[in-house]
């Protein structure tokens, strides 16, 4: 999947001797500290390196190198490309400030390095496409999965169809399946989508190269777990026809990618076309109260085109009147 030919190795070639005399300049002319794992960022650190090793730079060689060593330019990670998709731009407006808010997402193998070997770029750009962020495990919403497992145990014995949206890497998806599956051994038809074709390319291969204790989780939870599809696709526009029974929405809604309400009314809309008539969709999230008034007006619009809403903005519960 990640290829290896002399593009890859040529621009590869060229991105280490670029950054390896950058940061010699850099470490010629800034004093130390020098970035290491827990250093606290201050401006100050933060304008040492954008003035020699300024992250948008950076960050278009990367993406540059994906378009070479990815099967297309759309599975670039979104953290490098521009908003309206181009994959060599500068980076996004809420990416990272500066290299070191860029290593800050990386595991520690890969932090600090602006120059890798040809193995590690799998780890590399999957890191990249799956940064720490709140996360769609099911265990980080104990309040859904309890009304999770209620409409499982009160759904029509026979098959159930379920769509996790914003799946990341599809741990919670596999969760949600396992347990779906667990009440009276029906048959469960689960999609998970993702913004990004890495993430689903991980998940559907079960295979985090950036992250081996996670992937033997993913693995243990994928195990004995069967009619699961992954898919790149963005939320805002569902390209999979239902009906679904039950639509599972964590960790997005509200937050920096889906907040603007044209957005919330997109959503919405693919939502009720995607239901079954008496299928749920469950939103949960742990934001800070920042995020609060995003969910909450999500909630309103929903009640005001005619749908039946319970919970709180932690964990929300709609389904179509």
């Amino acid at each position: 999947m990640f290829r290896r030919d002399p593009a890859v190795a040529t621009c590869l070639g060229a991105l280490n001797t670029t950054w390896q005399e950058r940061l010699r300049l850099f470490r010629a002319r800034v004093g130390p500290p020098w970035w290491a794992p827990g250093l606290v960022l201050t401006p100050e650190l933060r304008a040492g390196y954008e003035t020699y090793l300024p992250v948008a730079e950076f960050a278009a060689d990367l993406a540059r190198l994906g378009d070479r060593l990815l099967p297309h330019p759309s599975w670039v990670p979104h953290l490098l490309r521009a908003r309206d998709g181009g994959a060599c731009p500068l980076p996004r407006p809420d990416g990272p400030a500066s290299l070191p808010d860029l290593w800050a997402l990386l595991p520690e193998a890969l932090a600090g390095h602006l120059c890798f070997a040809a193995d590690a770029l799998p780890a590399l750009f999957c890191a990249l496409a799956d940064p720490p962020h709140f996360g769609t495990a099911a265990e980080r919403y104990p309040a859904q999965q309890e009304r999770f497992a209620a409409l499982c145990t009160t759904h029509p014995r026979g098959r159930l169809r379920l769509l996790d949206l914003a799946c990341g890497v599809g741990l919670g998806t596999f969760a949600s399946a396992a347990l779906a599956a667990g009440y009276g051994g029906r048959r469960v038809d689960t999609v998970g989508l993702t913004l990004e074709p890495l993430e689903a390319w991980m998940a559907a291969q079960q295979s985090l190269p950036h992250d081996r204790p996670r992937q033997r989780r993913l693995q243990d939870l994928a195990a004995g777990v069967s009619g699961v599809h992954f898919a790149a696709a963005d939320v805002r526009r569902l390209p999979v026809q239902g009906p679904f029974d039950i639509i599972l929405c964590n960790g997005l809604i509200g937050g920096t990618l889906l907040h603007h309400g044209p957005d919330l009314l997109d959503l919405l809309a693919g939502c009720c076309g995607a239901l079954a008539p008496a299928g749920w969709l469950l939103i949960a999230n742990r934001f800070h109260d920042g995020r609060r008034t995003h969910v909450e007006r999500f909630a309103e619009l929903a009640r005001e085109r005619r749908w039946e809403v319970a919970g709180d903005w932690h964990d929300l519960a709609l389904r179509r009147r």
